[in-house]
């Protein structure tokens, strides 16, 4: 690259150099000096473009303090020419003192007769994903909680130590991806496990869910995972950033908690939430009155027709969510014995937070 060359990349247009949505600079391979930066650049090192090319200010002394040893490794090896480019998470110091993590991507660029004159640094600002990682590892280290970065372009995972055996891989294997994932997930609740991650990564909304896995040896155990998106410069979800917890033994002990005729009532529930239900029928069919019932469900803070509701909608939820093409919200409702539109409706809102429609209409 000649002199003339360098001048044709600082004379591109502005408009195209700051829409790109990636900071970009041009550097002295020697010196470190700014020769040419652009709009993004600027933002994420919170300088003005006057400021990093007036000569004064260099590559190394905005990078952390911490980060220089490991930065000025990378940068001998580029101008030994063991590499030709070099990649780094690396922490930057801006001109109001605050730390912005970046992903930074430099290169050699040689002039006309083969000498490394000049380096380009492409920066991304991952301060955000970084932020929530260390609140991630915080939230693991009080509550047991295993956590994990899923990479949506490369379909790869980070995880923290003891997430392949709380989903039942083995621990030393390499970082599940989405597809062994789901492998591990409970065929009951595949589907609806799989769309809250579609529906995650194409609308870019957290989640919280609830799901079985069987591990190596078929036992079922109970897991809650929860996660957060994080977004590139155009607004492009590019990691799922979350953490999973095992619940099986909550799950277990809430059960045994429940007097064993109680135990057969929620059964039997469960098995025929779908068919007309009354307290009259399930006293009798269980052995029980209906007075011990009301007050097992008051104990609860609901009623008996609270609890079935509450499963009704459950159920509505996992069919909208798996709903195939043509499948409509009244069909689903009506299955789920629900003969109001408009009161199921309010209660699947009230439970869930969204509208039925809208969750038919995300599970797509």
């Amino acid at each position: 690259m000649s002199d003339r060359e360098l001048e044709q990349i600082a004379s591109m247009p502005r408009a195209f150099l700051d829409g790109l949505g990636v900071g970009l600079s041009l550097v002295d391979a020697r010196t470190g000096r700014f020769l040419f930066v652009n709009q993004e650049c600027c933002r994420i090192l919170g300088f003005a473009e006057a400021q990093l090319t007036d000569g004064k200010i260099t590559f190394r002394d905005l990078t952390h303090p911490e980060d220089r040893k490991r930065n000025d490794a990378e940068q001998h090896r580029l101008l030994t020419g063991e590499v030709s480019s070099f990649r780094i998470d690396k922490r930057y110091q801006s001109a109001e003192g605050n730390i912005v993590w970046a992903d930074v991507t430099v290169r050699g660029i040689r002039d006309s007769k083969g000498a490394l004159r000049w380096c380009s640094a492409a920066i991304v600002d991952i301060t955000e994903s970084k932020l929530v990682e260390r609140q991630l590892i915080a939230a693991r280290d009080v509550g047991g909680l295993s956590t994990w970065n899923f990479s949506v372009k490369t379909n790869s995972s980070d995880i923290s130590g003891g997430y392949n055996a709380l989903i039942g891989a083995s621990a030393v294997g390499p970082a599940p991806s989405l597809e062994t994932l789901l492998a591990r997930v409970h065929p009951d609740d595949r589907e609806a496990v799989a769309s809250v991650v579609r529906k995650a990564i194409t609308s870019g909304t957290g989640y919280v869910q609830e799901y079985r896995i069987v591990d190596e040896s078929g036992r079922v155990r109970w897991l809650r995972g929860l996660a957060t998106c994080i977004y590139d410069v155009a607004g492009n979800v590019t990691n799922l950033i979350g953490a999973t917890v095992d619940i099986t033994s909550r799950k277990d002990s809430c059960l045994q908690a429940v007097p064993s005729k109680m135990r057969n009532v929620l059964r039997y529930i469960e098995e025929n939430w779908s068919k007309p239900l009354n307290v009259e029928e399930i006293a009798t069919r269980n052995g029980v009155s209906n007075r011990s019932l009301y007050r097992f469900f008051k104990a609860r803070g609901s009623t008996v027709s609270d609890h079935i509701r509450r499963l009704r909608l459950q159920h509505a939820r996992r069919m909208l969510i798996e709903a195939k093409p043509g499948v409509t919200v009244t069909g689903i409702s009506l299955k789920c014995g629900f003969a109001n539109h408009g009161h199921f409706s309010k209660h699947y809102y009230a439970e869930f937070g969204e509208l039925p429609s809208d969750t038919l209409r995300g599970g797509k």
